[in-house]
Formats: structure tokens, C-alpha cells, sequence
């Protein structure tokens, strides 16, 4: 991160994380609108190239390809639980469907994981 980046992700006293979150909802608000970028940075009273910074820095850490063109795309996000897993979670993924079950094998889950990050 250079320092520039730095000034952008602190800007308004956010951190940021707080940032990332703050930007994830405008992306989210963008693209239910339906409108180009110029138009919803203008609506919302946005810098259109903070816009383009966040979009890059977001979507660039959620893989390679079609991933950072498309906004709608699924990203990795870190999950932790604790304790017991009251009901087996289910993950959906590019048509695949992964079921974990309670007592799965930690090693084996984080293989699969990995391959689909991956992949």
C-alpha cells in the first residue's frame, strides 16, 4: 500500500476496514441502481476516481480475470465460528454445492477450499 492509499483508505477519520465496508455498500447501492459510474458518483456526491480506487483495490483481492471486471462476483471472505456447529453449512459455488457437516476434517476442508480459491 503506498502512502497515497493510505491517505484514501483514512480519509474522514475511516480505517480501513471501515472503508473497504463503506465502499462494498456503495458498490452494492451502484449496481442495484443501474447507472453508469459518472452518474451514481454524481447522485451520491462521490469522487468518481475514489470510486474507480475502491472498485480496483475490492475487487482485485477477489481473484484473477473475470473476477476484477465484474463487480457481481463472488468473493472469499474470512468466516470463523466457535463452538459446535448447530446445523451443517452449506456452500454454493459456480454450480458446485459443498455440505460441511459437523467434525469434518479441518485439513481435508481446507484442501477443498483452497483448490476453489484456486480454481
Amino acid at each position: 500500500m503506498t502512502l497515497g492509499d493510505l491517505a484514501m483508505a483514512t480519509r474522514n477519520g475511516r480505517s480501513r476496514g471501515e472503508s473497504e465496508a463503506y465502499w462494498g455498500r456503495q458498490f452494492e447501492l451502484w449496481r442495484e441502481s443501474g447507472q453508469t459510474i459518472r452518474g451514481f458518483c454524481r447522485e451520491e456526491g462521490l469522487v468518481e476516481s475514489a470510486f474507480h480506487f475502491w472498485k480496483r483495490e475490492l475487487l482485485g483481492s477477489a481473484g484473477k480475470g473475470a473476477a476484477r471486471s465484474d463487480p457481481s462476483a463472488p468473493r472469499f471472505v474470512p468466516v470463523s465460528a466457535s463452538g459446535p456447529m448447530a446445523a451443517p453449512l452449506t456452500l454454493e459455488f459456480h454450480g458446485a454445492t459443498l455440505r460441511i457437516e459437523a467434525g469434518v476434517d479441518a485439513q481435508l476442508l481446507r484442501t477443498v477450499l483452497e483448490s476453489l480459491r484456486a480454481g
